[in-house]
């Protein structure tokens, strides 16, 4: 007897047949292959006792097979009927599968946010405590014997944040990343107020800290440095603080390169950093390069919108600085709008975009325009900053310089004066900022004609900065220049 042949033999490797059901011959052989050979082969067994009892039964497999079901011919194994449901329910369990695999995803997220919510808890407490502490301090009934040092309502709030961000560095039992975080968070909220000199100290402070604790190369460490940088460059007052300020930028932006990448938003940003610096000493060619990398690298990342705000401001800055006054319209202009869009118009941060927008204005003799964005601007900063917050004053400053290329004399005047009023009730009649009142209201006077009232000016501003300044800083020189050509003018030549 021969043996019979099961319906997936005779395909072999013929196309005719496989076309003619519109598949390929492998294709073809794997559907023929298994229910219906093993039915073929029941039904065509030499013994009658173990074919198909009927044709009837016969017709049932054939009908369980099209239908997707397990088949009599074939033994019924957990394996064989687990193949049948899965075709026939491709969809269901497909579906339940990927749910099977995101549950378990779920559950790995779900642990690793429960570690992370933990780590967080510990740092809430940690922070939690160290601010009950500090209340503690400020208790006028505390029994401790120290006193001098208490935190109390008379204490400035700058002097406060000072005195937590001591405490804090001094806090070896908190873990080092929480005292970094705050110790950062302290620096700059102190020079958001103008506590420069402060910002200054703290973020020096946050360095040691995380030298010690995490080394010297990682991102965090770049990070304290860029902090510090900028801090020194706020508070920097001769060549020898602007080349340490330049000097820890310089290390941050080249290890911002090595952790981050050159073309990282971190990165970025200390490069504008640095260009905020180096414009101001001299250096204005290699500035106009660092803040332009800034701005490709900040127009390149859809979230850092803000970064290429404050890119392009600085970059429009030293693009006056090289003599493109039209190019540094342009980006500061672009500052403000994106400022406005991002940020709000009523954002304090717009404050110093629109008071650069307007230099930029002026530098391309856009006057009305560079008015209007100073108007914006100090109305923002006394709304938002006070009146007696450094950025005010100087804004406002700007604001009556820009009156006075208007020939709006009067309103110019009014506008120095109360600065001046401001200023006397902070410091006195002397110190620096007194002198740069004084003088600028000395200009103003001198513009509308009132040559007496200015020379009386002059000498108070060339007093103010006598006292404040060393004998060889060139401001000192400034008044007097301004008293020679006044004497000039009224023909008082030998004076």
């Amino acid at each position: 007897l021969v043996s019979p042949t099961y319906p997936s033999s005779p395909v072999g490797d013929d196309d005719a047949v496989a076309e003619a059901r519109a598949t390929r011959p492998d294709r073809l052989r794997r559907r023929l292959r298994g229910d219906l050979d093993r039915i073929a082969q029941v039904a065509l067994r030499k013994e009658p006792e173990r074919r198909y009892a009927s044709a009837e039964a016969f017709g049932q497999d054939v009908r369980r097979h099209l239908d997707g079901l397990p088949v009599a011919a074939r033994p019924s194994s957990v394996g064989y009927r687990l193949g049948r449901y899965v075709r026939r329910n491709r969809v269901a369990v497909l579906a339940a599968v990927i749910g099977v695999l995101g549950l378990g995803a779920y559950a790995a997220t779900v642990t690793v946010q429960r570690t992370e919510i933990a780590r967080q808890r510990d740092r809430a407490e940690q922070a939690a405590g160290l601010l009950g502490d500090l209340f503690a301090e400020a208790d006028p009934y505390r029994d401790e014997a120290d006193r001098d040092s208490a935190i109390t309502a008379a204490t400035p709030l700058g002097d406060a944040l000072a005195a937590a961000a001591r405490q804090l560095a001094a806090r070896d039992t908190i873990a080092a990343e929480v005292r970094s975080d705050l110790l950062g968070r302290l620096a700059g909220t102190l020079a958001s107020l103008g506590a420069d000199t402060l910002a200054r100290e703290v973020s020096a402070t946050n360095r040691r800290l995380v030298a010690e604790a995490f080394g010297a190369e990682g991102a965090r460490y770049a990070r304290a440095l860029r902090s510090e940088g900028a801090h020194r460059r706020e508070t920097a007052q001769d060549s020898v603080a602007f080349a340490d300020a330049e000097r820890y930028l310089r290390d941050a932006l080249a290890l911002a390169e090595r952790v981050h990448g050159p073309d990282a938003r971190e990165t970025g940003a200390v490069a504008v950093e640095l260009a905020t610096l180096i414009k101001d000493t001299g250096k204005v060619e290699e500035a106009e390069r660092l803040a332009a990398r800034g701005v490709e690298i900040a127009r390149r990342q859809r979230e850092a919108q803000t970064d290429l705000e404050t890119a392009l401001m600085i970059w429009g800055l030293t693009l006056t600085a090289t003599g493109d006054a039209e190019g540094a319209y342009e980006a500061a202009a672009e500052s403000v709008e994106i400022a406005r869009d991002v940020r709000g118009a009523s954002s304090v941060n717009m404050v110093s975009v629109l008071a650069n927008a307007a230099l930029a204005a002026q530098a391309t003799d856009r006057m009305d325009q560079a008015l209007a964005y100073e108007q914006e601007a100090a109305q923002l900063a006394v709304g938002q900053l006070g009146p007696e917050h450094a950025t005010t004053l100087t804004v406002r400053s700007n604001l009556a310089t820009t009156l006075q290329q208007l020939e709006r004399y009067d309103e110019a005047e009014r506008e120095h004066r109360a600065i001046l009023r401001v200023r006397q009730q902070l410091y006195g009649d002397e110190g620096f900022d007194v002198g740069a009142s004084r003088n600028q209201l000395g200009n103003v006077l001198r513009d509308a004609g009132r040559l007496d009232a200015a020379s009386v000016e002059y000498r108070a501003a060339a007093a103010a900065f006598d006292s404040a300044l060393p004998e060889t800083h060139p401001v000192r020189a400034i008044p007097y220049v301004n008293l020679a050509k006044l004497d000039a003018r009224r023909g008082a030549f030998a004076d």
